[in-house]
């Protein structure tokens, strides 16, 4: 399967591509929750991206135990 996340993490295949839920996005700046796009989550690295511009905001909940929201 071909990579999507704009983090190219080698598991960012389409189907772990997800819109973030409103509890997610209530932790993010007011700015990143404007996006063009519906902000999105690849589950597998934790990237949070505007989905039409893909301009990468950071992470949320990431692997690796760290939980939460982390900016770029």
């Amino acid at each position: 399967m071909k990579t999507v996340c704009p983090h190219s993490c080698s598991g960012g295949t389409q189907d772990r591509q997800r819109d973030m839920t409103d509890g997610m996005l209530s932790k993010l700046p007011d700015d990143h929750r404007k996006a063009v796009g519906t902000p999105k989550r690849c589950s597998y690295c934790g990237c949070v991206y505007d989905s039409v511009s893909k301009r990468v905001f950071g992470k949320y909940d990431p692997p690796m135990g760290r939980e939460g929201w982390h900016p770029r």
